[in-house]
């Protein structure tokens, strides 16, 4: 994995599992993005690439959501209860957010 300036480990449970969504830090985006992103490109470990949404309710909101393409990625990489996720901006590519998983 690509050194990141700003890295985050999510854990994987039984809610991500219907809702295909996934909470992310907005300082992780803010470190990333040089704008207020409505899609993002999210590279698993395969170095394979997903075009997913970012929902954003507020700028208040500590938290923003990664929606519509999460899906395909979870189902690809076989996310399962108690599996970590640890992403983290690639200062290489504009727009990427980097995804490890972790079996538990």
């Amino acid at each position: 994995m690509v050194d990141g300036e700003y890295v985050v480990e999510k854990p994987f449970r039984n809610y991500h599992l219907t809702q295909y969504t996934m909470n992310v830090p907005r300082q992780l985006l803010e470190v990333g993005f040089t704008h207020d992103p409505k899609h993002i490109i999210v590279i698993d470990s395969s170095s394979k690439m997903y075009i997913v949404r970012v929902r954003n309710k507020s700028k208040k909101w500590k938290t923003m959501v990664l929606g519509r393409g999460w899906k395909k990625f979870q189902v690809a990489n076989d996310l399962r209860k108690g599996d970590v996720i640890k992403m983290c901006f690639d200062p290489k590519y504009l727009d990427n957010l980097r995804c490890v998983v972790r079996r538990s």
